[in-house]
């Protein structure tokens, strides 16, 4: 990651109408294309759920609703019951059904409250502490909204979702209901049954990653593919499937299904056919100051929604904290 201090004047000269003395922000000197597409860059930098993500379509306007047509019937081994007769051969048909997924975008802002003692303690960086900080807001709303589309809470999973509950638990998560290494396999054989493809991969939170680490099986899994790459949160791959981890995840609390204590969920999915579909309208920012309290306001609004597409390719594992 960049340094926050590794900034050029000609970078501040953008920011400030004057980098050693200026209180205000002088908004005709901020190219604000420029400085939009910075937060955008530095936002990636700290997505993980984003990887899960196969395809985002740009919204015309606000409000518009994507239809995404997917197949509704593909781990259904029964809808080859058709049949009629050729000669003397008797050829099976498959019925395929299809379906939309609606995709409607919600608005999500950002922003910052600068006073001008602040813009005078930081002129030489406050472009940069600034896109920093929207960078992370940004991050962070567009991962727990993506996540929240992946792993969807009680009474709002699919019902062709697979799922598994840790621990003793079949039902109803209590707090000594937490993951046990046969979990993991288990939700991958329910995976197997249902004939979805692979590869796999598995969505988790720094719950699961503290618990692998301690692992043999896991720590000699991830020492053997220890020459990979590590970035967006992936960690290693563990029985072919590769492991991903994510801070942004929504707790679960003993008010929602499947839980009578805190916990969360663990998703477990086969890649080709579960990612999230997204729309998306682009980040706008504006700069506005307030004279009369000597303020700045930095906002930046845009639009999104996710859905996953083939709710049946997962398996959700609902843990207790630890």
């Amino acid at each position: 990651m960049e340094s926050i201090r590794n900034l050029t004047q000609e970078e501040v000269k953008y920011f400030a109408s004057n980098p050693t003395t200026s209180s205000t922000l002088d908004t005709d000197t901020v190219i604000m294309e420029q400085w939009t597409n910075d937060v955008i860059i530095k936002a990636r930098k700290i997505l993980m759920c984003d990887q899960f993500l196969g395809q985002r379509y740009n919204m015309g306007q606000g409000g518009d609703t994507l239809h995404v047509i997917r197949q509704t019937d593909m781990n259904d081994g029964s809808a080859m019951t058709s049949s009629w007769t050729e000669g003397s051969a008797s050829i099976n048909t498959y019925e395929v059904n299809f379906d939309a997924k609606d995709i409607t975008g919600t608005m999500y802002g950002i922003g910052i409250e600068l006073t001008g003692q602040a813009l005078d303690e930081a002129h030489f960086n406050a472009r940069e502490l600034c896109t920093q900080a929207l960078a992370y807001q940004l991050g962070k709303v567009r991962d727990t909204a993506i996540y929240n589309a992946l792993v969807p809470a009680g009474a709002s999973i699919d019902s062709s979702t697979n799922e598994i509950w840790a621990g003793s638990a079949t039902s109803d998560i209590q707090s000594t209901d937490t993951l046990v290494l046969n979990d993991f396999p288990d939700a991958l054989h329910q995976l197997r049954l249902d004939n979805i493809p692979e590869p796999y991969a598995c969505l988790a939170t720094n719950y699961e990653l503290n618990y692998f680490q301690k692992s043999s099986q896991f720590v000699n899994a991830a020492e053997r593919g220890s020459s990979a790459v590590i970035e967006n949160g992936k960690v290693t791959r563990y029985l072919n499937c590769d492991i991903a981890y994510t801070n942004n995840h929504t707790p679960r609390t003993s008010s929602d299904t499947d839980f009578s204590a805190n916990g969360h969920d663990v998703l477990i999915c086969s890649i080709p056919l579960y990612m999230a579909v997204g729309t998306w309208r682009p980040l706008t920012m504006g700069i506005h100051y307030h004279p009369q309290d000597d303020k700045t306001y930095i906002v930046g609004t845009w639009d999104e929604g996710y859905k996953a597409i083939q709710p049946e390719a997962a398996c959700i594992v609902h843990t207790a904290d630890w």
